[in-house]
């Protein structure tokens, strides 16, 4: 089973969006900067692994991607990554034919501030695939995450900014962005497909 990149990116909106409204109830807290970026990461993959019914894990190491993926001596090529040693925040993974195969990666940022700040994850989602011999459409990725503006209401002009800094005015790589705003318009959820 493949997921369509399309609906595994609007729902990464939705779930994100959820959680962080799920977690500023729960603590009674405004301020939307201090979710925890593990609450939200555990909340997408939950949520992930309910609606698509495939194997999801929280932050598999780049070891263990490589181990899975059955590549042999694949020690050289992980130590030439950005991060060696690191985890990605949710990995994806395929049933049936693709079975056990990484199919998806989230990367997730508590705050997304500008981003620019999605910029190392974007290029780690694409050395991934690069280096796993694989097609965008068998390996693709979502940086998501928190969109705060220091308290102050988030204008189109500020969101917009943000969605063209991830999708490649300023080096990203991102196919197309997506954001669900607070009705306070205090912040929001924003998430850009890599392809």
């Amino acid at each position: 089973m493949s997921i369509n990149s399309a609906d595994l990116l609007d729902n990464v909106v939705q779930f994100g969006f959820s959680a962080t409204n799920d977690y500023l109830r729960m603590s009674d807290d405004k301020n939307a900067s201090v979710v925890p970026e593990s609450w939200i990461q555990s909340e997408i993959a939950r949520l992930c692994w309910l609606k698509y019914d495939v194997p999801v894990c929280l932050e598999p190491t780049i070891h263990d991607i490589f181990y899975w993926a059955g590549r042999k001596n694949f020690h050289n090529e992980i130590n030439n990554l950005e991060r060696f040693g690191g985890r990605v925040d949710v990995g994806i993974f395929g049933k049936g034919e693709n079975n056990g195969h990484l199919t998806a990666i989230i990367e997730l940022k508590r705050v997304i501030w500008n981003g620019l700040d999605c910029i190392d994850d974007i290029k780690r989602i694409l050395l991934l695939r690069k280096k796993l011999n694989r097609e965008p459409s068998d390996l693709y990725g979502v940086v998501a995450g928190v969109v705060w503006n220091n308290g102050n209401p988030i204008d189109g002009i500020y969101r917009e900014s943000i969605s063209n800094n991830l999708k490649g005015e300023m080096g990203g790589n991102a196919e197309r962005a997506l954001y669900k705003e607070a009705d306070n318009k205090l912040y929001g959820f924003m998430a850009a497909l890599i392809q």
